[in-house]
């Protein structure tokens, strides 16, 4: 999703209206994970709130977050934090501002080196950075929630998506410039989520025309889970981490796999995976201590509805 001018950025910039480019800024190594201290990036920022949720926010909305390989690999950096610290139990991804993210940006001028196309050099940014993210928050091992508080564009589009729950502000909306703007594909898993989770008849058309797709209409449709007043957004958001935070991880993770496996499964591996995932989870700690809080609740309000009745005797 590195667009290799200039101009090309200027043109998914401009598909939502604005046009602010700051200068480029320096990095954070990805080597600050290893402390026990949140990371100070330059391009994102990562903080523990409440309950053991984590907040990941892209950080540069005088350009509505639009992003280049420095702050993918400052995103890289906070997930590899936040994966390795105990007392986070769930990740929120949002952007500051009025903007989620607006894609791919390049401050500098990306230019191939000798003897490289520029098709060249965008396959290997894409190879080592942008397609790594892309991964590393599919695969964050603690459930995640996308709070998509403004414009989800170009590569936007598919972060957004890579989250176990996405919910979005009603005012905004999602956006695949790709093809009508810049004559290029979409990329870091936008195909992926729109063969996947939309029918054929109108998830080629949205990527081929590349119309605004209006957060109610991607909740009607079922690309995302729920499209909230803007103003109850970032509270409905830390409501949904809560509940996600306090679900048992390994169940989560297992049922996470299980729902992607299911497209390319059978029934007869789909069941098959199903009794495995039960065999670790009958046997988990926290599955086991959930199911004994259940079998309890059962057990008073059997003995309550024993009490009634026997109240309604006398």
């Amino acid at each position: 999703s590195l667009y290799v001018s200039v101009p090309l950025c200027f043109f998914v910039l401009l598909c939502i209206r604005h046009h602010s480019l700051p200068p480029h800024r320096k990095s954070c190594s990805i080597a600050t994970m290893a402390s026990t201290a949140a990371p100070s990036l330059e391009h994102v920022s990562i903080e523990v709130q409440s309950d053991g949720i984590a907040v990941l926010r892209f950080e540069h909305p005088e350009r509505l977050n639009s992003m280049d390989v420095a702050m993918v690999t400052d995103a890289r950096a906070a997930l590899s934090w936040a994966a390795l610290n105990p007392s986070v139990r769930a990740l929120v991804v949002t952007g500051r501002g009025r903007g989620f993210c607006a894609g791919a940006y390049l401050g500098e001028s990306g230019s191939s080196g000798v003897g490289e196309s520029a098709g060249s050099v965008v396959y290997q940014n894409m190879r080592t950075s942008w397609n790594l993210f892309g991964m590393d928050l599919k695969h964050f091992p603690k459930p995640t929630i996308a709070v998509v508080n403004g414009p989800a564009a170009g590569a936007g589009f598919g972060i957004a998506l890579l989250t176990d729950v996405t919910i979005a502000a009603k005012s905004t909306y999602f956006l695949l410039p790709f093809v009508p703007t810049l004559g290029i594909s979409p990329d870091v898993g936008s195909t992926w989520h729109v063969g996947r989770q939309l029918p054929r008849g109108f998830g080629l058309p949205l990527a081929l025309l590349g119309p605004r797709l209006p957060a109610p209409d991607a909740q009607a449709r079922g690309l995302i889970w729920e499209a909230v007043e803007d103003s109850k957004l970032w509270d409905r958001g830390m409501e949904l981490a809560k509940q996600l935070a306090a679900l048992p991880r390994t169940s989560v993770l297992l049922v996470r796999e299980a729902i992607d496996a299911a497209p390319k499964n059978s029934l007869a591996d789909q069941l098959h995976l199903e009794a495995d995932n039960q065999r670790q989870l009958f046997d988990d700690s926290e599955s086991k201590a959930v199911m004994a809080k259940t079998a309890k609740q059962f057990r008073d309000a059997a003995a309550r509805r024993t009490q009634k009745g026997k109240a309604a005797k006398l």
